[in-house]
């Protein structure tokens, strides 16, 4: 489904592990406790989407759009988010552990449980915790 146009879709609770998304449009989807693990978002535009309590597990975010998206409770364990834009992304109770958010825009990682294995914006590693 690498370039659909999902925009505004419903698909709560959906499974879509390893699902070949990349460049697709989903602004404002409700993807909320969806499962996405080892999927391919490269490149997609997510603003505004609502991913809480979604399994993220290994996706690929690679230059994503997650502008406003909400990603509270999800869990984003080994999921790469390099390049991608987090501006105003809602990360409260997110699982960034072994996460690479190398050069991740605007990211407000406040709230979010990270480990010593997660990769930050300026390529530091983190300690177990939640930040603060």
């Amino acid at each position: 489904m690498a370039y659909a146009n999902l925009s505004r879709a419903n698909l709560q609770g959906t499974q879509l592990q390893a699902a070949e998304l990349g460049n697709a449009r989903l602004q404002s989807a409700n993807l909320k406790q969806s499962s996405l693990d080892r999927a391919n978002l490269s490149r997609s535009i997510l603003c505004y989407a609502d991913l809480a309590e979604a399994s993220l597990q290994e996706t690929n975010f690679q230059s994503a759009d997650l502008r406003y998206s909400n990603l509270a409770a999800a869990n984003l364990q080994a999921a790469n988010l390099v390049g991608a834009d987090l501006q105003q992304a809602k990360l409260e109770g997110a699982n960034i552990g072994q996460c690479n958010l190398f050069r991740a825009q605007s990211a407000d990682l406040d709230g979010a449980i990270a480990d010593r294995g997660t990769i930050f914006p300026d390529g530091h590693r983190g300690s177990d915790g939640s930040m603060s």
